[in-house]
């Protein structure tokens, strides 16, 4: 049954109605006609029954909205990444980071933070369970990581034998600019454009799960330093040696002795390069076209979603910094990968934007009616139910008292 509002003239009327079906078509019988609506206002009767009507259907409260204030718009999806957060062993690896030294803040919320933040938006959007944190904050943390990435990665791994293989090597470059001048040597800071560039090798297997990174300056970057690096994964996580992927063109000697996936230089031969997208080129013999083209795939997903592109305006890079700032990737990829595996297991394949889409339209309008703080929930994308769904999360009534809000 509901309350029915028609229009007769310039007067309107209440009724009240049930639906029913007859014949396969929805119907409705006016079960009573309750007056005109300009003489139901203020009806001692009419409001007596309302409260009766209340009382035996158990309403809590009721809340009269011409009491409330101006309300303000807060996201809610980071709750998921508190979630996904809480079931992996980041937190337990972090301890390493501060084991030795001492913190005045709390460090593991403040890469919480960071790594929220950085998987949701680089805007300054207000999260309703990541609360804001001070940006001297955000300098310590990211000292802190840039000294204990490899010591990060001995506790995220530390049964090396469950890793897929075989294993792909990332060759992705960034660039930060509004550098400082402190302590870049190393990086190869360019004075002129005011800018450092980096050469960033993620390891990962044919899943995207991250295993490890290292960093190299860009323009300095050769076959040494990828050597370098390939050895000491390999003696780390007991793995053969990986399948190296890069968009970039280089010299035959750089790859020389490694399998690869690159980018094909124009005056490549059509015989030399996969039969699936000219541009690709591999001397992997072992591989279907479609898998080297998924490995390509890859590393154009990670540049994209786990590299670093906007980031908070208010910092000054530092060489510990930026070496700080990709452990901060490495680690948001761990829980990006994380969720898309368990949407994969649901059936419901996402990318990282899609996710990131869906997880901002979870919104709250926050409003006070008096002194008492409401959350009403403004409706997200189809698919964020599918997100919360794969972790567990209920999501809250539409209108409920701020301080009864659990999930």
């Amino acid at each position: 049954m509901f309350i029915k509002v028609t229009k007769a003239g310039k007067n309107r009327y209440a009724q009240v109605v049930r639906s029913f079906r007859e014949n396969g078509k929805i119907k409705h019988q006016v079960l009573l006609n309750l007056g005109r609506v300009d003489n139901l206002e203020g009806d001692s009767g009419m409001q007596r029954m309302a409260v009766k009507l209340m009382d035996l259907a158990q309403v809590k409260e009721v809340i009269d909205i011409n009491r409330a204030g101006d309300g303000q718009i807060v996201k809610w999806g980071d709750i998921v990444y508190q979630k996904l957060w809480e079931e992996t062993n980041i937190s337990g690896a972090l301890d390493c980071c501060t084991a030795e030294t001492k913190t005045w803040f709390d460090f593991k919320k403040t890469c919480l933070y960071l790594i929220t933040r950085y998987l949701l938006t680089a805007e300054e959007d207000s999260y309703y369970f990541t609360a804001d944190i001070p940006a001297n904050q955000f300098y310590r943390t990211l000292d802190i990581l840039g000294s204990s990435r490899e010591t990060i990665e001995q506790q995220l791994f530390p049964d090396s034998q469950k890793i897929l293989k075989p294993v792909l090597c990332l060759l992705v470059p960034a660039t930060f600019k509004n550098t400082s001048l402190e302590s870049l040597t190393q990086l190869d800071y360019d004075y002129s454009l005011r800018r450092v560039q980096v050469m960033s090798i993620v390891f990962t297997d044919f899943n995207g799960r991250v295993l490890a990174q290292e960093i190299f300056s860009h323009r300095r970057f050769g076959r040494a330093n990828l050597v370098q690096a390939v050895k000491r994964v390999r003696k780390n996580f007991n793995i053969p040696s990986p399948v190296i992927v890069t968009d970039q063109v280089y010299e035959t000697s750089l790859l020389q002795d490694f399998q690869y996936i690159s980018s094909a230089p124009v005056d490549t031969p059509p015989s030399e390069v996969t039969g699936i997208h000219y541009g690709i080129k591999t001397n992997i013999k072992t591989l279907r076209p479609e898998d080297i083209l998924k490995s390509y795939h890859l590393l154009e997903s990670y540049g994209e979603d786990y590299q670093p592109g906007k980031t908070h305006p208010s910092l000054q890079w530092t060489e510990r910094r930026i070496r700080g700032h990709f452990v901060l990737c490495f680690l948001a990829a761990i829980l990006g990968n994380r969720l898309q595996n368990k949407l994969a297991r649901a059936g419901k394949k996402a990318s990282p934007a899609r996710i990131r889409e869906a997880l901002n339209s979870l919104q709250f309008a926050r409003f006070r009616v008096g002194d008492r703080p409401y959350l009403l929930r403004v409706s997200g994308q189809e698919f964020s139910p599918e997100i919360l769904k794969s972790l567990g999360i209920s999501p809250p009534h539409s209108i409920i008292p701020e301080e009864d809000l659990t999930l």
